[in-house]
C-alpha cells in the first residue's frame, strides 16, 4: 500500500478507471479460459505457436488478476473509496529465525479508517 508511483499502482488506476472493476475481472477470466484452451490445443497438436499464444494469454490473465487484487486491497472498507490508503508511520519488522514478519500501518486519506497489514517472508540464504 505504500508503493506510491509503482507500476502496479499506475496500471491498476489506469485499468480500473478505463474498464471498471467488473469488466476487469471479466477480461481476466476470459484471458484465463482462452489461454488454457489455446495452450492445451497447442500442446495436443504439438503447435508451438498456439502454445506460446496460450501461455501469453495466461500471463496477461495473471497480470489482470493481480491488478484487480491490488485494487481490492487498497479500497477502504469504511468509505468505499479506491486507492485511499496512505502509510501511517514506519513498519514494524520482527525476525524470528528464517521468517521475517513485517507489520505495516495504513490510514484512509478520506475518512481516517486505519488498517494493519501483516506480511510473512522467508529469508533465503545465498549459496556461495
Amino acid at each position: 500500500m505504500g508503493e506510491q508511483g509503482s507500476l502496479m499502482e499506475t496500471l491498476s488506476q489506469y485499468l480500473v478507471s478505463r474498464l471498471g472493476e467488473s469488466k476487469l475481472v471479466f477480461m481476466a477470466a476470459g484471458f484465463l479460459i482462452a489461454g488454457m484452451i489455446a495452450a492445451l490445443f497447442g500442446f495436443g497438436q504439438e503447435s508451438v505457436g498456439n502454445l506460446l499464444v496460450g501461455l501469453l494469454m495466461l500471463a496477461i490473465s495473471g497480470v489482470l488478476f493481480g491488478v484487480e487484487d491490488y485494487y481490492q486491497v487498497r479500497k477502504c472498507e469504511k468509505c468505499g473509496r479506491a486507492f485511499a490508503f496512505l502509510q501511517a508511520g514506519e513498519p514494524d519488522i520482527v525476525e524470528t529465525g528464517p521468517i521475517i514478519m513485517k507489520t505495516c500501518y495504513y490510514r484512509c486519506k478520506y475518512c481516517g479508517h486505519e488498517r494493519v497489514e501483516v506480511k510473512k517472508e522467508r529469508i533465503r540464504k545465498r549459496v556461495s
